[in-house]
């Protein structure tokens, strides 16, 4: 999209919820300065939780090496890994289908719903 295009869809969207609050709107400034900031923090965030989720993979690698190490030399383990990846494999080429839900009558008929402008009152 075009910067142009985007001031459009800007100036649009501040009209629209300047309408609908009845209220202005803080200026484009201190909006692209708050926008700017969120994004940083969540960014550090995210890239906090990445290392954290890493350093704790090569823990349990660690952690579940002996354990791996005994699996590997057992014949009926080893069996029983392979035919759970080829099932897993199987299932992952598989494609699944949407639900069908029945077609459902139309319940509200002309005329069956009588509106007031006075009706909350």
């Amino acid at each position: 999209m075009t910067t142009k295009h985007n001031k459009a869809r800007s100036d649009l969207l501040h009209q629209r919820i300047t309408t609908f609050n009845r209220e202005s709107l803080p200026p484009e400034k201190v909006v692209s300065q708050t926008t700017k900031e969120l994004e940083r923090r969540l960014s550090e965030e995210g890239r906090k939780r990445h290392e954290e989720r890493r350093e704790m993979a090569e823990q349990m690698k660690t952690i579940y090496a002996p354990l791996s190490d005994l699996v590997s030399k057992d014949p009926r383990a080893v069996k029983a890994l392979r035919a759970r990846r080829e099932i897993v494999s199987r299932l992952a080429k598989q494609k699944l289908k949407a639900p069908s839900f029945p077609k459902a009558q139309p319940m509200i008929t002309s005329g069956s719903i009588t509106t007031s402008r006075y009706s909350s009152i």
